[in-house]
């Protein structure tokens, strides 16, 4: 995916229709002059695996609310990302309710999208948690100057009544993200390197799709999405490139022009990932 920065693009967004139109709907009460519909806006409830895009979603839903002026006071963050810890000691939870503050501009205050991943958790053990009493706790005190997206994965045995609980303490939209299969990769890299004038001839699309059920694995705890796809397409174009095939300013690959650098083709396969930090992003 594309780093976000001042702008978006709903429709270009490489999600579920369904999904867009939930943003487009919020973009709509956001852009409305009236400040009952920017009231009205929700936070989101987003179910989603790991690789699918969550985090874009949110920069999405966030870049939405500061571009139309949503929130009442503007800091310079207005984005915080964090995992809610399992099994934490005291201190990773007084670092992840402190958070908000310690990006804040603003003293003792965080104006803007705070998104929450349940990745740790696998269902009913969450919501009947002391930590999940303070999180609800820290949401009331909090749900007029955040907006938040709570993601869990398909995995999470108890999303119905984690959305009802979260339901009663702030207002809920439901959102889905598609799940990430050897079709949406091989789209997603025909698309990254046809952007930049590289196409593939029909043998060649059946031979990446092989070639990528070949060299990653969906699953693996270092597969992080699309962020490893465009790792593997700038890759592929470099191999193509030390090839010298690329000296025109178009070319069409072949399935053997991509054999013959499979070998050569970095994967996330090759990078060992240690640990999962708690700590907070404010990219």
């Amino acid at each position: 995916m594309k780093k976000i920065c001042n702008s978006y693009d709903i429709r270009g967004m490489n999600i579920p229709e369904e999904t867009k139109e939930v943003l487009e709907k919020i973009e709509y009460a956001a852009k409305m002059n009236k400040g009952s519909f920017k009231k009205s806006i929700p936070s989101v409830f987003l179910e989603s695996d790991k690789g699918t895009g969550s985090s874009f979603f949110a920069h999405v839903y966030e870049r939405i609310l500061a571009t139309n002026h949503v929130y009442m006071v503007r800091g310079t963050k207005t984005f915080l990302e964090l995992v809610f810890p399992r099994n934490g000691k005291e201190k990773d939870y007084q670092r992840f309710f402190q958070s908000p503050k310690t990006v804040a501009s603003i003293q003792n205050k965080f104006f803007g999208v705070f998104a929450i991943s349940f990745e740790e958790w696998e269902g009913k053990e969450l919501i009947e948690s002391e930590e999940f009493e303070a999180l609800l706790t820290f949401i009331d005190n909090n749900k007029n100057n955040i907006f938040f997206v709570f993601q869990v994965t398909r995995e999470f045995k108890a999303k119905e009544e984690l959305k009802r609980v979260l339901n009663n303490h702030i207002n809920l939209v439901e959102a889905h993200l598609g799940y990430m299969d050897y079709d949406i990769a091989t789209d997603y890299i025909l698309k990254y390197l046809g952007n930049d004038g590289i196409s593939f001839s029909v043998k060649g699309k059946a031979e990446l799709k092989k070639f990528l059920h070949r060299k990653l694995d969906l699953e693996s705890q270092n597969f992080v999405g699309y962020h490893s796809l465009e790792q593997v397409a700038r890759s592929i174009q470099f191999e193509l490139l030390s090839e010298d095939l690329t000296k025109d300013q178009s070319l069409q690959v072949s399935e053997y022009m991509l054999r013959n650098i499979e070998s050569r083709v970095i994967t996330p396969e090759t990078v060992e990932i240690k640990g999962h930090a708690i700590g907070f992003s404010t990219n």
